[in-house]
């Protein structure tokens, strides 16, 4: 069983070295290679897919910088996350289904 397993996980070990000296260069290329501008409805969308995400990673990248620049504030915001996390997570219920309760019969 052992020896299986071992053999399974060495010809996966030369798979994956092949295809990450081999394929993936030839990959990056093509991925690298200047695009041509799409026209059409396709190149619409395309025009404004890619404004929208230049806009949120700029968004992203101030707002990056201001928990940089404020790093009391981001450490403050991680603490307050953490103990909410502990918090919660000693309240919530762990499994699916709910322990069931006696009814009082009355």
């Amino acid at each position: 069983m052992y020896q299986q397993f071992a053999l399974t996980i060495a010809i996966s070990v030369l798979l994956s070295a092949f295809s990450a000296l081999s394929l993936s260069p030839a990959l990056s290329a093509m991925l690298l290679k200047p695009a041509k501008p799409a026209r059409g409805p396709i190149g619409a969308f395309f025009r404004g897919f890619n404004k929208a995400f230049d806009a949120s990673t700029n968004a992203y990248i101030k707002g990056a910088g201001m928990l940089v620049r404020k790093s009391f504030l981001t450490i403050a915001l991680v603490v307050v996350v953490a103990v909410g996390a502990g918090f919660f997570g000693g309240k919530l219920p762990a499994g699916f289904i709910p322990k069931r309760t006696r009814a009082s019969s009355g």
